[in-house]
Parts: structure tokens; C-alpha cells; sequence
């Protein structure tokens, strides 16, 4: 390529664009997991980590500490948890919640930014059930582990609901991204509330965190959220969601461009899901988002990278998704 026209020197510095240009398609490619120069920034993601939460607390703390350590390595944002963090929102079960301190005091240590999507779990849809998530987890408490996000709002129109239904905001390498948080139980109130917010940040690219969204065959989607939040915003481009037990992504017809719906859930494997979660690592630059699975837990059965939930009718697959943001 000439040079020689452009003016490249000036004032006696010299300016070089580096453009990070894929060197094949995506369908050319046989393995996703990029490499540290391939992405910009890293949102870890777990779900329904309930049974590991009320009966295998030391490996739900395994795998966070894992998440802390590796947290600056992979340029990390932020930490998600799309619900059903505990298994039981009942005061008699209050250990479960006792146990989450120990679970998340490396996030607390570390610096991890952290946010939940409440599910069916963690509390019923009642005032009494919403005691211990709003004990040990409230609003001040994401507020001051935030990160590099700000959190912008909440939605305030149930008693005691001011985490069900939160937005944060990031603006990282050129992207602005908003996540948006919504609660398992949500009214219309809440749904209009989102519209709101997402309408008046028609600048941010949106990703949606629930709880329950889709299942594991694709299906299932609720028109509600489709109809509300994905047809009239064409920012929204990605929702992630566990509850149903599999892996999934399911591309939704919103008025005539795609939303990708992202489900992952383990917890039917032993040890409450093999401390299984992923690493969402974004190329800002050429407009790709990477999933792949990974779990720091050592067993004789299974390997690292390797996720029981396939595509298809394999059980092993290397559950590795990339996929145009």
C-alpha cells in the first residue's frame, strides 16, 4: 500500500492506524476462543448457581475466586448473574444467603464489578420473600461495586424492589453499551419503565439480562419483551437468560432484524453445574461477540473447555459461539 500522498508525518510525529481486520470469515473458522489482541473488554456470566449457592458453597467460591483472579488478565467489566443466585428466599434458609457473603467477598476484595437479574429463586412475588436479597444484596451494594459502570437508575414502583429492575451504562473503546437487569416478576410498570430507559439511550447498544427468557430448544420467547423491548428499539441486539436447564442461542425476529437470545443453565449437572460459566468477550472494533465456556473446577470426567451441552445430538461439544454485534 502507497503512503506517499498521505500525510503521515506531522509536526514530526509520525501517525500509524492499526486496524485489528479479521483475517477469515467466521464460518472459515474452527475454534472462537480469541486471543488476548482479538477483544476489547470481558463480561463473566453465571446462572441458576442455586444448589451451589444452598449445598456446595466452597465451589460456588471456587469459581468466583477464579473470576477475581483472572478478572484484569482478561480485561474484565463486569460479573453477571442472570437469577436464581440462591435456591430459597425463605428466612429459615437464611444460611444459603450467609453463604453467598463468603461466595462474593473475592469480588468485594478484588475490585469486580457485579450485578444480578433476580429469579424465581431468590424471591416469590410477595413483600416477606423479599427480605434476604434485599439483606445482603442491596441497592448500596452495587452501587459501590459498580466498576467502571455507572448505574443509572432503578425502577422504584414495588416495596423494597429497587434491585429487580436496574440499568448501568459503559462507554469502553468506542462502545457504549447499556445492560439492563430485569426482575423474573415483572409487571407492565416495569416493562414501560425499560421502554423508557432504553428510549432515551438510543446511543447505547443494550443487552438485556433475565432470568427467564427462552428454553432450551430456542422457543418459547416472551412476546412481551419482544413486542415492548425488542421490535421498537433496534439498540437492543442481545438478551441473556438462564432458568431453563441446557444451552442455546436463538436468533428473534424483531420486526425484521435479529436479537440474539443467549440461555445457558448447568444446574442439573452434578455439584450444581460443574462450576460452568462463560466469558463474553467483546470486539468492539469489528463488531463480534465471542461466548465460550469454561469451568476452573478439576474432575477426572470432564476437560476444561469442554461444555455437556452441545449443539445437536452431540453431548460434548466445545460450546464456543461468535456472532455479529
Amino acid at each position: 500500500m502507497s503512503i506517499a500522498n498521505n500525510n503521515v508525518v506531522i509536526g514530526g510525529k509520525l501517525y500509524v492506524l492499526f486496524l485489528r481486520a479479521p483475517t477469515e470469515p467466521v464460518e472459515s473458522r474452527t475454534g472462537f476462543i480469541p486471543g488476548k489482541g482479538q477483544y476489547d473488554f470481558t463480561m463473566f456470566w453465571n446462572t441458576d448457581t442455586q444448589l451451589m449457592a444452598q449445598s456446595y458453597p466452597d465451589l460456588f467460591t471456587h469459581q468466583q475466586q477464579y473470576i477475581a483472579d483472572a478478572y484484569k488478565e482478561k480485561k474484565g467489566v463486569m460479573s453477571l448473574n442472570t437469577g436464581d443466585v440462591a435456591n430459597r428466599p425463605f428466612l429459615q434458609q437464611e444460611y444459603q444467603w450467609r453463604n453467598l457473603q463468603e461466595v462474593y467477598a473475592p469480588f468485594d476484595a478484588q475490585g469486580v464489578a457485579y450485578s444480578a437479574a433476580w429469579g424465581n429463586h431468590d424471591y416469590d412475588n410477595d413483600i416477606n420473600s423479599r427480605i434476604l436479597y434485599n439483606k445482603y444484596f442491596p441497592l448500596e451494594r452495587f452501587q459501590e461495586n459498580s466498576g467502571e459502570w455507572e448505574l443509572g437508575g432503578y425502577f422504584g414502583g414495588r416495596p423494597d424492589g429497587k434491585t429487580d429492575t436496574m440499568y448501568y451504562t459503559l462507554e469502553k473503546n468506542g462502545a457504549k453499551i447499556m445492560l439492563l437487569t430485569l426482575s423474573y416478576w415483572l409487571t407492565d410498570d416495569d416493562v414501560a419503565w425499560a421502554a423508557g430507559v432504553i428510549g432515551t439511550h438510543a446511543d447505547h447498544t443494550v443487552i438485556i439480562a433475565m432470568h427467564a427468557f427462552i428454553n432450551a430448544s430456542g422457543s418459547g420467547a416472551s412476546s412481551r419483551i419482544v413486542t415492548n423491548l425488542f421490535n421498537p428499539f433496534p439498540n437492543v441486539k442481545m438478551l441473556l437468560c438462564g432458568h431453563s436447564t441446557g444451552v442455546v442461542v436463538s436468533p428473534i425476529n424483531a420486526n425484521g432484524r435479529t436479537v440474539y437470545a443467549v440461555l445457558q443453565d448447568y444446574q442439573s449437572l452434578p455439584y450444581g453445574g460443574y462450576e460452568f460459566f462463560r466469558h463474553i468477550q467483546f470486539d468492539v472494533e469489528n463488531g463480534w461477540v465471542y461466548f465460550n465456556t469454561y469451568t476452573p473446577m478439576e474432575h477426572p470426567t470432564i476437560n476444561t473447555y469442554l461444555s455437556p451441552y452441545g449443539s445437536g445430538n452431540n453431548p460434548l461439544t466445545v460450546h464456543t459461539t461468535v456472532f455479529a454485534f
